[in-house]
């Protein structure tokens, strides 16, 4: 897919410039923190079920097959799981949610 890193280094510049800059701006920075990727995958796959399911009787609808789904994720999920890692740790607030989108628990950062 990016085999020349053309795409990774746009988005760690972006990371180290811009949205430093933009983190500096907030007063306060809320987490919401999912278990792991494939929770967000099951989840995202739900959601365009339900849009299919909505949209059925439309024409020219942009709903995406899981196969699609699936590879428009994969682009976003080294920097996802980058950032299960690391945004607790400058987070004001994280607040990890179950399966079901609740939330289980609530840490502040004093």
């Amino acid at each position: 897919m990016d085999q020349k890193l053309k795409w990774r280094k746009y988005v760690n510049n972006q990371l180290n410039s811009q949205y430093k800059t933009m983190h500096k701006m907030l007063d306060s920075f809320l987490y919401l923190k999912a278990k792991d990727f494939s929770l967000l995958r099951r989840w995202r796959l739900k959601q365009e079920k339900k849009l299919s399911l909505k949209n059925r009787n439309k024409k020219n609808s942009k709903i995406m097959n899981k196969n699609e789904v699936l590879n428009f994720m994969m682009t976003y999920q080294r920097i996802t799981e980058h950032m299960f890692k690391e945004v607790p740790k400058f987070a004001s607030m994280v607040l990890t949610l179950n399966q079901n989108h609740q939330i289980k628990n609530i840490k502040y950062k004093k």
